[in-house]
């Protein structure tokens, strides 16, 4: 199991968790669950620091998370969200 923090957004901080298993026969590892977690703070005063990318594939993810919280934004009624 890894996880990587790719995303923060002043009261949000997102991690890419993957899960991989290792087929011993072939000495190869295979992914099974790639996944983004966003975590909150309970404390609405809690500010989380600005993330800064290092290079293209952090850059990649960084906007990818960016693309997804916008997409949640225009599907989720905000009144829905805040519940």
């Amino acid at each position: 199991m890894r996880s990587v923090i790719v995303h923060s957004a002043g009261s949000s901080l997102t991690s890419l968790v993957s899960v991989q298993s290792e087929d011993p026969t072939k000495g190869q590892y295979i992914e099974n669950l790639r996944a983004f977690f966003t975590y909150v703070p309970h404390d609405a005063a809690v500010r989380v620091a600005p993330l800064e990318c290092q290079g293209d594939d952090e850059r990649a993810l960084f906007e990818e998370v960016e693309r997804r919280i916008a997409l949640q934004r225009r599907l989720v009624p905000a009144h829905a969200r805040a519940a």
